[in-house]
């Protein structure tokens, strides 16, 4: 019998799962890489769809490679008219998290009507494919949602634009597309993350990228992971008002197991690279499109946290950077999942081509801590 090291991690922290080419994350120097380029970086200077090549195929474009990536994406933003009427029927309350796995999941059926040869024998185009419509159906769902007309895909703008575009039906204010774009920037990967390494388990069984993305949702829309942001923005709606925020953070550090959301990571024990970034941008975009209480109580909330918890070296998160910025956009508070996906798909992406490429199976060992040899007793005589 093979021998098990009997030791584990809870949650396998720092437990090694698999070898990746993708991106790397020091949680100690609060550095994050995407294949070796720095996220902040990537944020200040690339646009997503070179970051999008990038993580898919391994290397920066030219600018010829780039164009037609480009062209790509672009040629996917259309969903079929099957789908659309599909997602229209969709219950009204159910949880846009829901809805998006549900349609995602029908995706191979209509994909029959879309396909090229090209598709059929290349990955990276079902890749692109996915990582483009993704948007589309987040976009198409938001307004299906909100009782409006959905919005034809503009081809003339970027994938960041076209997002906002079909959110709102306008050209977004290029403020609030660059904000936008910088989130997909920095939500694109993050190493092994739990939803990521669970759609590697699904990816590892030959399954189709659907049910990966699929499985990874899944993962995503629980609230120690993507549904963090949606607890963010709930939190803050409990608070009200920025004179609140003392108070709150009284009354949740007095009830035990409560938890602060916005503040900590799992990884990162300085501060997020991906939140200074979000820090140069807020303050533009809110003088830009206007300032709100949310921003207000958000100030509050991160002075008074970091003012009583100064010795326990607790830092804001991404999520409650994002979670305003996503609120200044015009997007639902309960769509933070949903938004999270629009960028995570494409590491998902990669990841799926990465494990695709190992034609290993992933099946873990256990420590077995239950009874042993025990004998039956018959049901008369228990």
């Amino acid at each position: 019998m093979t021998q098990i090291q009997e030791s584990t991690s809870a949650g396998l922290v720092k437990i090694p799962t698999t070898v990746s080419n993708i991106s790397y994350i020091d949680g100690e120097i609060g550095l994050l890489e995407y294949r070796g380029y720095n996220i902040v970086e990537l944020a200040r200077k690339s646009r997503y769809e070179e970051v999008a090549f990038l993580l898919i195929y391994g290397y920066l474009p030219a600018a010829a490679e780039l164009q037609e990536f480009t062209r790509q994406l672009t040629a996917y933003r259309e969903l079929p008219d099957e789908l659309i009427e599909l997602l229209q029927h969709f219950p009204r309350d159910i949880h846009p998290a829901h809805a998006l796995q549900a349609a995602v999941t029908m995706l191979p059926g209509y994909h029959a009507l879309m396909a090229s040869e090209e598709a059929i024998h290349r990955p990276e185009t079902d890749a692109v494919r996915l990582i483009s419509q993704m948007a589309v159906l987040v976009a198409a769902l938001h307004r299906i949602r909100n009782g409006k007309a959905l919005v034809p895909a503009h081809r003339e703008l970027s994938h960041a634009q076209n997002f906002l575009y079909m959110l709102h039906g306008e050209r977004p204010d290029p403020l609030a597309a660059s904000a936008m774009e910088t989130c997909m920037i920095l939500y694109a990967d993050q190493s092994i993350n739990n939803s990521t390494f669970t759609g590697r388990i699904v990816a590892s069984t030959n399954a189709s990228p659907i049910m990966v993305v699929t499985a990874a949702l899944s993962s995503l829309s629980g609230p120690l992971h993507g549904g963090a942001g949606e607890r963010v923005m709930k939190m803050l709606d409990e608070i009200g008002e920025p004179e609140n925020a003392k108070k709150y953070l009284d009354q949740t550090l007095a009830t035990p197991g409560a938890r602060i959301m916005g503040f900590g990571h799992r990884v990162f024990n300085t501060i997020d690279p991906r939140v200074q970034v979000l820090n140069g941008i807020i303050p533009r975009l809110f003088a830009r499109l206007g300032t709100t209480k949310v921003l207000k109580i958000v100030e509050a909330l991160e002075k008074t946290v970091l003012e009583t918890l100064t010795d326990k070296n607790i830092h804001p998160n991404v999520e409650l950077k994002s979670g305003i910025i996503y609120h200044r956009l015009g997007i639902e508070n309960n769509f933070s999942i949903p938004i999270f996906a629009v960028a995570r798909i494409t590491g998902w992406m990669a990841h799926w081509l990465e494990e695709r490429a190992n034609h290993k199976l992933i099946r873990p060992a256990q420590i077995y801590q239950g009874n042993r040899t025990k004998s039956y007793i018959p049901a008369d005589t228990r």
